[in-house]
């Protein structure tokens, strides 16, 4: 009897891989800043500060959530969806740090200078992550990595405060999880990406 071969050609925008190492750094991490949110950051006046306090402030841990739900996507329309709310909540956590970091540039200080200059390069790479032509899967990770890095380096300035709570350090211990988790998630699809260009033959089905 003879057998046919048909090839299938790898779709544009396939599943997201169950079980990727990724996963086991991102989603605690992104769990921790989302849940940063409800403890004790600050200690103003002798009083606990929580930051559902300052809605304007919320951003960096909302973004926590969206990651999470990005990390745990499977299906290309769900990642979709999150990978849209992780932007635009990536984009507004970017946007805190570089207000900041400017300000305090203008004050002179010097290290408000090298996170003024560094902010614009992280900045044009996010607004790459939206369209390009890189994959999907791998524009997706780095709108990931690069909103957490900005977060992590926002609770990393309040850390140096002496009002400063625990709850600081759960979100800044979540925003550095979460980066790992996206970087670890490029390079994984970066390896992938390698491994194809090695072994290019189509994927197929022998009946």
């Amino acid at each position: 009897m003879p057998h046919f071969i048909y090839a299938l050609p790898p779709p544009d925008d396939p599943p997201l891989a169950r079980g990727r190492a990724h996963r086991g750094i991102g989603v605690p991490g992104s769990v921790l800043l989302l849940l940063a949110m409800f403890l004790p950051a600050l200690r103003v006046c002798n009083e606990p500060f929580y930051p559902l306090e300052a809605p304007m402030l919320l951003a960096p841990y909302l973004f926590g959530g969206t990651a999470l739900a990005v990390f745990l996507a499977t299906a290309p329309g769900t990642r979709r969806v999150w990978g849209i709310l992780a932007r635009v909540l990536g984009g507004l956590t970017l946007a805190m740090v570089g207000l900041i970091a400017h300000l305090v540039a203008f004050e002179g200080e010097p290290l408000g200078v090298v996170l003024a200059i560094a902010w614009w390069p992280a900045a044009i790479a996010f607004a790459r992550t939206c369209r390009g032509p890189a994959p999907a899967e791998l524009r997706l990770a780095r709108a990931v990595a690069l909103p957490g890095l900005g977060a992590t380096v926002w609770f990393a300035v309040f850390l140096a405060d002496k009002s400063v709570m625990w709850g600081m350090g759960v979100a800044f211990l979540g925003a550095l999880l979460t980066t790992a988790g996206a970087v670890v998630w490029e390079l994984d699809v970066r390896g992938q990406l390698t491994r194809d260009l090695v072994d290019p033959m189509p994927r197929a089905i022998v009946r």
